[in-house]
Formats: C-alpha cells, sequence, structure tokens
C-alpha cells in the first residue's frame, strides 16, 4: 500500500503549519486538515492535486494537529494512492471499509480527483475501491494562483538561505508556469546556478533560465 502514517516526528519538522503557505488556491484543503474531525462529511476524505502542491505537508499537518489520534488507531493517512498496486488496493478497500463500518477517519492523498480515479484503467482500482473513493469527500488543490507563486519562490530560496530582491520575485512570478513541481525545479536551477557561477541572483542572471 502505499504510504499510510509512518511519520517521525523529525519529519514534521520541515512541514509545519507556519511554513505552509495558503492562497485561494489551497485554503479549502487547508481549512480542511484543520477543521475539528467531528466537521467531516463521512468517514473518508481526499485530498487531490498536482505533484509539489502540498498534499503532503498537509497530510503533516493534519497527523501533527491529530497525533493522539493516532495513537489509539482511529485515524489513518495513505498517500499517493494512484500509486498502488493490486494488492495495494485490496488493502485499502478493506481499510475503508473498516473505517466505514468500526468509526474513525482516513484520509487519502492522490494527483487525481476522486472523478479521474472513477475512470481510471488498470487492476490496482477495483470497481468496488472506485466507488468507495467516489464517495469520499474530495478536496481539490488548484493551481497556485499570484500571491501563492510569490510566496512559494521566497519560500524555495529562503529554504537555502538564499535572498532576492523583490523585483526579481516579481520577475520570475509573471514568467513562470501556474505549476507547482515547475516552480520547484526552476528554482533548484537557479539556485543551483548561482552558487556554481558565483552570481547573485538578480533579473538579468534569470533571464535565461526562465525565458
Amino acid at each position: 500500500m502505499a504510504k499510510q502514517f509512518l511519520l517521525e516526528f523529525s519529519d514534521l519538522e520541515s512541514y509545519l503549519k507556519s511554513d505552509f503557505i495558503v492562497g485561494t488556491s489551497n485554503k479549502a484543503a487547508f481549512d480542511f486538515v484543520m477543521s475539528p474531525l467531528e466537521e467531516w462529511v463521512g468517514n473518508i476524505a481526499l485530498i487531490s492535486g498536482v505533484e509539489g502542491s502540498g498534499k503532503t505537508h498537509l497530510a503533516n499537518i493534519w497527523v501533527s494537529k491529530n497525533s493522539l489520534r493516532f495513537e489509539d488507531g482511529s485515524l489513518k493517512l495513505v498517500e499517493d494512492i494512484e500509486k498502488l498496486d493490486k494488492a495495494g488496493g485490496e488493502e485499502l478497500f478493506h481499510l475503508i471499509n473498516k473505517i466505514n463500518n468500526e468509526g474513525g477517519k482516513l484520509l487519502l492523498t492522490s494527483t487525481k480527483t476522486a472523478a479521474e480515479i472513477k475512470e481510471a484503467k488498470g487492476e490496482a482500482f477495483s470497481d468496488d475501491l472506485k466507488s468507495r473513493i467516489s464517495s469520499a469527500y474530495n478536496i481539490i488543490i488548484e493551481k497556485p494562483d499570484d500571491e501563492v507563486i510569490k510566496a512559494l519562490i521566497i519560500k524555495l530560496f529562503s529554504d537555502r538561505q538564499m535572498t532576492v530582491s523583490i523585483d526579481v520575485v516579481e520577475f520570475l512570478s509573471k514568467r513562470m508556469e501556474r505549476d507547482y513541481r515547475k516552480i520547484i525545479e526552476s528554482i533548484a536551477v537557479i539556485s543551483k546556478q548561482s552558487l556554481e557561477k558565483k552570481r547573485n541572483i538578480t533579473i538579468p542572471f534569470v533571464k535565461d533560465i526562465v525565458s
């Protein structure tokens, strides 16, 4: 099966609530993981978003917020369910049934929405499992808006102990695709070249990289 709750508290250090960038594109997902469990619609929820959109960060926030409930076994987390093989799909099906029959909450994450999983091909997702997932409460992380992109750029450079001017942030935010993974990859390239070439990160420097 995909990852369940196998997270050590040391793993949570880079996934603090204060480090999560909230914008209109992901506010619904953030508000959901911060909401009381009693307010859930049903027992199963699915957070969907493209790679790099913050699903694991949100899952870690949820785990940290409800750590005591994980200790008593009433909460479960399964990430990246689109990567399940046949055996993992069967295990997830039985877990969902157990949660629905005995109580508790199950949070799933995936790059696919519930509707997309329902139409998915392959042996990992049986019709019964697709039916269970399609009935889950599905929160979708949308493409990042301008403010999230700017904050993400600043955070990614800050994580590398690099500072950039607001002019560079504005320049990059207007030229990068609204794609979390591509933004992350672009900042990694800019940072690497800056160190290798011993160059400050200025608009002329980044212009050729992102053009």
